[in-house]
């Protein structure tokens, strides 16, 4: 009976180490599949880091870039308004047009020496008493 123990418990425990073997074979697999994940998974996050990384690089650039074109602006802004200061201001461009009217030729009425010296003659002339002793000077 001993030889018969001996068999069964022999049995038993290949039966079991086969159970343990199965058993193992399937935690491996369900590691390797987790590895494959976990690998897969760290790939695509390094992926995405060089892809941010890409794209932070580009905007850092197109922030310099506006940030140059600002200043550009800017000092054109400047150079404008330091411009805008040696501009005439609209009354004084008034005053300026009055000016020209006022010496226009066409439109003022200036006199000529002669028109003077005969105003002053006629002047004169209303201002003397006309009568029959009066002397006229010429």
């Amino acid at each position: 009976m001993a030889e018969k123990d001996e068999k069964l418990i022999l049995t038993e425990l290949v039966r079991r180490m086969n159970e343990v073997s199965i058993r193992l074979r399937d935690v491996e697999e369900r590691v390797s599949k987790l590895e494959k994940g976990f690998r897969e998974f760290s790939e695509g996050v390094e992926e995405s880091v060089r892809e941010i990384k890409l794209e932070v690089t580009e905007l850092r650039g197109m922030a310099e870039r506006n940030e140059a074109a600002y200043q550009k602006v800017r000092e054109r802004l400047e150079e404008l308004k330091g411009m805008s200061e040696k501009f005439a201001t609209k009354l004084e461009v008034k005053e300026v047009e009055k000016l020209v009217d006022m010496f226009n030729p066409l439109t003022a009425n200036f006199v000529t020496a002669e028109d003077v010296k005969r105003i002053v003659r006629e002047m004169l002339e209303e201002r003397t008493p006309r009568g029959p002793g009066s002397v006229r000077k010429s």
